[in-house]
């Protein structure tokens, strides 16, 4: 049996890229120690701020798309 996980991974924006490469580090081999039949995991990491921001835009409607 293959599982595939698939995570979107918030950060605060204040950490830096070898903080966040290690908090990945640790997560995957945490969830392959736990679940070892999990064969791939994708993750897609960004920064609080940055998720923020593309909710607000998402968020925003625009002439193509008419409030509901």
């Amino acid at each position: 049996e293959h599982v595939l996980l698939n995570l979107d991974i918030q950060f605060h924006d204040r950490l830096s890229a070898d903080d966040i490469e290690a908090a990945v580090d640790r997560l995957e081999k945490q969830i392959r120690e736990k679940y070892p039949e999990i064969k791939h995991i994708f993750l897609e990491a960004e920064a609080i701020s940055i998720g923020k921001r593309r909710k607000k835009t998402t968020d925003t409607p625009t002439e193509e798309s008419p409030p509901a």
